[in-house]
């Protein structure tokens, strides 16, 4: 399935609220995104991150353009980027995210950054999928402190070396 990003926007908040709303179950595949979703929630969520990271995008399914999830590249130490995303339940299962995921490699490539990271809750199995196709490498488990999540959450780590 083809999909194009293009940069992240305030106004993409009125989508985050269509598609996540309520949604626990996708939501909770997520570190820091507010339950629920309102409109109101996502602005403030978005505009928390846009400063700090240029590297937000919207997913556009093609050829209609229509949002169906959000991708992002936040810097980590030594130049690694942290790669994160996801898609609205109604879009999961179409290649999707993995075509937004490769995307962001081509993109990584054009910063010249060496390597992306990403995590994975270990309930998510499809995420974990879609870095495996996407060429990344299980790294190990870690334990990060996710207080919008329960506190204390196990975490499948992955890499791509990018160069």
């Amino acid at each position: 399935m083809q999909v194009r990003l293009r940069p992240l926007t305030i106004d993409d908040a009125v989508h985050y609220a269509r598609l996540l709303g309520d949604d626990w179950d996708t939501i909770k595949t997520t570190a820091t995104i507010p339950h629920p979703c309102t409109e109101a929630a996502a602005r403030v969520w978005i505009a928390q991150r846009m400063d700090k990271h240029p590297n937000l995008f919207a997913i556009l399914r093609q050829p209609d353009d229509e949002l169906v999830g959000a991708i992002g590249l936040v810097e980590q130490a030594n130049r690694a980027f942290e790669v994160g995303y996801w898609i609205g339940r109604e879009h999961s299962g179409n290649g999707y995210a993995t075509a937004a995921v490769q995307l962001v490699i081509a993109h990584a490539q054009s910063l010249e950054i060496p390597k992306l990271l990403a995590g994975v809750f270990p309930e998510n199995a499809a995420s974990a999928r879609i870095l495996e196709k996407s060429g990344f490498t299980f790294t190990g488990t870690s334990q990060v402190d996710l207080p919008l999540r329960g506190g204390l959450r196990t975490n499948h780590e992955y890499e791509f070396d990018v160069a």
